[in-house]
């Protein structure tokens, strides 16, 4: 029950911040989300060659490299 506390205090405070910031919501036929996707997608590419490249990895390397 308590993990539900976390809904309506998001919808208190986005909806503060809507009304004193007095934002508009951008309606959805407005959204643009492929903008700058090719970009990302190459560099997924990139970032997933380097890993292959980089071959298997003990758990010592794999903590050091998140660090």
């Amino acid at each position: 029950m308590t993990a539900y506390i976390g809904i309506p205090l998001f919808v208190i405070f986005w909806g503060g911040y809507k009304l004193y910031y007095r934002t508009s919501i951008i309606p959805i036929e407005k959204v643009d989300l492929i903008s700058g996707k090719r970009e990302i997608d190459e560099e997924e590419e990139q970032f997933i060659a380097n890993e292959v490249e980089k071959g298997p990895r003990s758990f010592a390397q794999r903590v050091w490299d998140s660090l």
